[in-house]
């Protein structure tokens, strides 16, 4: 939480992203007190199968950044490919 606080103090941002891999919790979001900064928390579930993770995790790309990074080739993990 701090790294992130830190960064976004730093860039001037008044959101930052976590992403953490514990299991499928709801993203939360922290206003931290004094600093203007809302800190979002995302978690990623790593008891999905690779292609379902990869997908969780474009899903992810496309709420924060509005639109998707990378997607698999015919849902194979291993070959990514920038959108």
């Amino acid at each position: 939480m701090y790294q992130a606080l830190a960064y976004a103090t730093a860039l001037g941002l008044s959101d930052a992203h976590l992403v953490y891999a514990r299991g499928n919790e709801a993203a939360t979001s922290y206003v931290i007190r004094g600093s203007g900064v809302r800190v979002h928390a995302h978690a990623l579930d790593h008891a999905l199968p690779p292609a379902e993770l990869v997908n969780q995790v474009n899903g992810l790309a496309l709420s924060i950044a509005g639109r998707s990074c990378l997607t698999t080739v015919g849902g194979d993990p291993a070959r990514l490919r920038a959108l």
